[in-house]
C-alpha cells in the first residue's frame, strides 16, 4: 500500500469526479452540500444574488459557449491544467492596474472536506490575499467579458482598469453553501483595501448543467 499523500487540489478534483461518477453520488453530495444541476430561472437568479448577498448588479452567466471559448484558449494538452482552473464553478479572480488577474482562488486548489478550506493559512485575512491557484498569463479581463452573459441589461465592460480593483466571482445555486462561503471571505477582504472596488457576478449553473 503507497504511502503518498495527495495533494489538496487532486482531492477536491477527485470528489467533483466522485461527485458525477460514483455510486456514492448521493451522500458526497448531501455533505458537501450540492444540489442538482440546472439553470437558473431569470427570478431564481435574482432571488439567489440576494441571498448571496451580492455587492453589485454587475450579473452575468456562462454558458456551453464559454467552455468552447476555453477549449479554442487552450488547444495544446499541455495546457489541460489552466483549461480545467478555468472552467471551475466556484472561483474568484482579482484584476489590478492590468488585465491580466493578480490574484485567483479555485474550488480544486481549495481542499478541505466536507467543508472547502478556502481561507487555508489565512490567505483572506489580508489585502491582497495571500496566492491561491495559480494566476494564468493567458487570460485576460477582456477575454473573460467577451465569453460570458451579461444578465437584463447589465452594462459590457470593456476594462478591469476602471478602477483599483475589480473581483470577477463565479458562483452557483449547484453548490450555493460554497459559493456564500467564498463570497463572504472576498468581501471581507476587499473592504481590508481601503481603495474602490466591484464585484462582477458569473453565475456557472447553466454550464454545469451542459447547457
Amino acid at each position: 500500500m503507497s504511502g503518498k499523500i495527495l495533494n489538496p487540489f487532486t482531492v477536491s478534483c477527485l470528489l467533483i469526479l466522485c461527485i458525477f461518477s460514483s455510486s456514492c453520488s448521493f451522500v458526497v453530495e448531501k455533505m458537501m452540500g450540492i444540489r442538482s444541476a440546472r439553470p437558473l430561472t431569470e427570478k431564481e437568479h435574482q432571488r439567489f444574488l440576494k441571498k448571496l448577498g451580492a455587492a453589485s448588479d454587475l450579473t452575468y452567466s456562462a454558458d456551453s459557449n464559454y467552455l468552447s471559448a476555453l477549449i479554442k484558449l487552450y488547444p495544446d494538452s499541455s495546457q489541460h491544467r489552466q483549461l480545467k482552473n478555468h472552467y471551475q464553478p466556484i472561483q474568484v479572480l482579482y484584476f489590478g492596474h492590468s488585465s491580466l488577474p493578480s490574484f485567483s482562488m479555485i474550488n480544486c486548489y481549495a481542499g478541505g472536506f466536507p467543508k472547502l478550506n478556502w481561507n487555508k493559512g489565512g490567505r483572506f485575512n489580508t489585502f491582497p490575499p495571500l496566492m491561491g491557484s495559480p494566476v494564468d498569463t493567458i487570460f485576460t479581463f477582456e477575454t473573460l467579458m467577451k465569453n460570458i452573459k451579461p444578465y437584463n441589461g447589465t452594462k459590457v465592460l470593456k476594462s478591469g482598469q476602471e478602477e483599483p480593483y475589480t473581483a470577477v466571482f463565479y458562483w452557483c445555486r449547484w453548490n450555493f453553501r460554497e459559493s456564500k462561503r467564498l463570497h463572504r471571505l472576498v468581501k471581507e477582504n476587499l473592504n481590508k483595501s481601503h481603495l474602490p472596488w466591484r464585484i462582477l457576478y458569473v453565475n456557472t449553473d447553466q454550464y454545469i448543467a451542459g447547457e
